[in-house]
């Protein structure tokens, strides 16, 4: 097997793969039994662990939401309560919402951040 193979089991960003086998030397070709136990141990630790410095921040204007996120089909659009985990709340930016920037996102995060605390506290009522 080699490392490009084993790379798509996991959502690891290309430009992120190419920038980690750089530093290590290695070609995304190359088998993984012929890499020495020390890269390997060095490219599981990048994988991991790779260092990002933010150089600057925007300012306000500049805000924007970022995709992905829980799906909205693994919570109840009632409570914000995972269907999967009980007692686990979602709300905002941790969820797979996006849309216009203006106040819509952050609409929803208030949203349902109102219905993930109204469900804890009736929750703890009873």
């Amino acid at each position: 097997m080699t490392i490009q193979m084993l790379m798509k089991n996991y959502d690891i960003p290309r430009n992120l793969m190419k920038l980690i086998l750089d530093e290590l030397n290695l070609e995304p070709d190359r088998k993984l039994a012929q890499i020495a136990r020390e890269q390997r141990n060095n490219l599981v630790i990048l994988f991991c662990e790779y260092p990002f410095e933010v150089e600057s921040t925007g300012n306000f204007n500049m805000a924007m939401t970022t995709k992905g996120g829980v799906s909205l089909n693994e919570v109840s659009s009632k409570t914000m309560e995972s269907k999967l985990v009980k007692n686990l709340y979602f709300a905002g930016e941790v969820l797979d919402i996006d849309g216009d920037t203006g106040g819509y996102n952050l609409q929803a995060a208030f949203s349902t951040a109102y219905l993930a605390v109204d469900a804890i506290n009736i929750k703890s009522l009873s």
